[in-house]
């Protein structure tokens, strides 16, 4: 990784120097979208109305919502260099009765090539800065994934929608909002008409003074959509953080 990594974040300065004396970069993650359940008697050929609509998929949602808070389940955040893991970051996760995200480190793991010179200070910094960067990072992701039902009434009714003829969800309803979150935010979400289930939602923000596109993968996980897999990808900075989330387990 070049040398320009985190330069330009003073916030990350103190993960900076330890990523920039390992060379960290990153890899994109990819799933498949969730399949129907329910029918609404909404034709995916119809011309989406988000003022209708957004009520009836911020129903959905907050049901949805409902039965995530049931399970808790595993994340493992890495960051990638040179083909091999650099940083392993697993925590166990749940929501509380607020609605936010609950989390407890289960490990967190460095494995690099010893370079001349290495001291013991700099891993043991990469591992410290680098734990408290993704449980940032981890919390950003959770205000795309986890809204409430009235954010997410907020988000669809001053949307733009259109049914998408792209792959991999085409037929869908790709509903874009713009300041969903702040000033510079953007939102797609692509949910699926019959069924109300989200898909998939991409954001462009801002996370610590740098400009990130976010990209959340949903799954069906019986009568339940969860959070599958994210990437998180900062392009003034070049590089990308995978996220996988599985074991979804009732307590």
């Amino acid at each position: 990784m070049k040398r320009r990594l985190f330069r330009a974040s003073p916030v990350l300065s103190g993960v900076a120097a330890c990523l920039v004396a390992l060379g960290i970069s990153g890899a994109m993650a990819t799933s498949s979208p969730a399949e129907e359940q329910f029918d609404t008697g909404i034709s995916t050929s119809e011309l989406p109305n988000p003022t209708k609509l957004a009520p009836m998929i911020a129903r959905s949602w907050a049901h949805n919502l409902v039965q995530i808070a049931r399970y808790q389940w595993k994340e493992t955040a890495t960051i990638e260099a040179d083909d091999f893991v650099q940083l392993t970051h697993i925590t166990s996760n749940h929501l509380g009765q607020d609605g936010k995200l609950q989390r407890t480190i289960a490990s967190n793991d460095l494995h690099y090539q010893r370079k001349a010179g290495m001291k013991k200070r700099i891993r043991k910094n990469l591992e410290l800065n680098g734990s408290a960067w993704i449980e940032r990072l981890s919390q950003h992701i959770a205000a795309y994934a986890y809204p409430n039902e009235s954010k997410m009434e907020d988000w669809v009714s001053r949307s733009s929608m259109i049914v998408s003829t792209k792959k991999p969800y085409a037929g869908s309803w790709e509903i874009k909002t713009r300041r969903a979150l702040g000033e510079e935010n953007r939102l797609l979400q692509w949910v699926e008409p019959r069924s109300q289930r989200t898909l998939a939602r991409n954001f462009d923000a801002v996370f610590e003074g740098e400009k990130v596109h976010g990209e959340l993968i949903f799954q069906n996980l019986g009568e339940v959509t969860v959070l599958h897999s994210a990437k998180l990808n900062f392009p003034g900075l070049g590089y990308v953080v995978r996220f996988a989330f599985e074991n979804y387990a009732m307590p």
